[in-house]
């Protein structure tokens, strides 16, 4: 998965707050056309839904729209070349075709970017404009088995549409984060606070709890995500056999343990969304973890 959950969810929110200005705006100029101003009767919080579903559900669709090009850009993808005679490189390419075929939907684009830490993702808007990307350290330290059974498992994600899956739930939980900071924001304004009530401090009060609601039902996202995990090994285990998915899992977790062991592990976004390092964790910040453990997810296949 790389990047693309944190990617997701933080572009999403970046959407969600620029959108909302500029429908703030137009309601703040016409406020006939929008009226949100108050929370008192059904008719305003049907409107404060109204906006929230519209707001929130186009954040999500850009952030889907734009997942692709993002990945790409943010992990440094190469996308490998047809022509290509590079053995690795070659064989890939020829089994992401294969089970693509199995499955049913055109081959996804096929790439790798220099990581030393152990990774895969696939994204990208539908089935038939996907790309499957791998990093040069998950290359170097498995073999062919092991490799076919992480392609097997990407390649589950994007026959499950988890990409449109996860933009349904975003859409939904911004709908819920826009709507609920928006009734906050009107009661705020019905103060007799000079300070607080103009419409400076007003946009930027819900423009806050925009974006602080939307880093608090993370976990929301997470659970969803660790629930497609376990889909997808499971896909991957009827795609090429259980034992290789296995195989996968039981070598990305004993080289996260070595890698942690030697403190050589950096704990960057992109490696926290990956779920490599989250082996064995526990207690409340398995909340935010959009993966199972590794232990967890072989014990399941098993």
């Amino acid at each position: 998965m790389l990047k693309r959950i944190f990617w997701f969810v933080l572009t999403n929110i970046a959407f969600m707050v620029t959108i909302g200005l500029v429908l703030s705006g137009i309601s703040f100029l016409f406020p006939n056309l929008i009226d949100m101003n108050a929370v008192g009767n059904n008719k305003n919080i049907m409107n404060i839904f109204i906006y929230a579903g519209i707001v929130g559900f186009i954040s999500a669709f850009i952030s889907l729209v734009l997942s692709k090009p993002i990945a790409k850009w943010t992990t440094g993808t190469i996308v490998i070349d047809s022509n290509t005679t590079n053995e690795m490189e070659r064989f890939l390419l020829t089994k992401v075709q294969q089970q693509a075929i199995k499955l049913g939907f055109k081959m996804p684009e096929v790439g790798i970017y220099q990581d030393n830490t152990p990774n895969a993702f696939a994204t990208g808007m539908t089935k038939n404009s996907s790309l499957v990307s791998f990093s040069s350290g998950l290359l170097n330290n498995m073999n062919y088995d092991e490799i076919e059974g992480v392609i097997a498992h990407e390649m589950s994600h994007i026959e499950n549409g988890d990409m449109v899956t996860l933009t349904l739930i975003q859409g939904v939980v911004n709908t819920f984060v826009i709507a609920i900071s928006r009734i906050l924001t009107n009661l705020a304004k019905n103060t007799d606070n000079s300070f607080i009530n103009n419409p400076i401090s007003l946009l930027l009060i819900n423009m806050g709890l925009q974006i602080f609601l939307g880093l608090l039902t993370t976990p929301i996202v997470a659970y969803f995500s660790r629930l497609r995990e376990y889909r997808a090994d499971a896909g991957a285990a009827n795609l090429v056999g259980n034992y290789k998915m296995i195989a996968a899992l039981s070598k990305l977790k004993t080289m996260s343990d070595v890698i942690t062991q030697q403190g050589k592990l950096e704990q960057s976004s992109a490696m926290a969304a990956s779920g490599i390092t989250e082996n064995g964790i526990s207690g409340w910040k398995e909340l935010f973890s959009t993966h199972p453990s590794l232990d967890k997810r072989i014990e399941a296949l098993k």
